[in-house]
């Protein structure tokens, strides 16, 4: 199990952080963050392919359809 994240400074500005607020909302990140908290956690290694859709969506708090939150992190 992780004990940390580490997250870049320039997540802050990245396209693909406003790209996915764009899609999601103001609290896509949130969502994004708390997927990344739950890997850690639970996936260290990173590897979900055990995980679908709904696994994800629920790893990150994601209450809404799991297929556009998929969706919006592939894009």
């Amino acid at each position: 199990m992780n004990i940390d994240i580490r997250i870049i400074t320039s997540f802050k500005d990245h396209p693909k952080r406003i790209k996915l607020e764009m899609i999601l909302g103001k609290e896509g990140t949130s969502y994004l963050i708390d997927l990344w908290l739950s890997v850690a956690l639970n996936k260290p290694d990173g590897i979900l392919d055990k995980w679908d859709e709904m696994d994800i969506a629920i790893a990150a708090g994601w209450k809404e359809d799991p297929k556009k939150f998929c969706n919006a992190l592939i894009k």
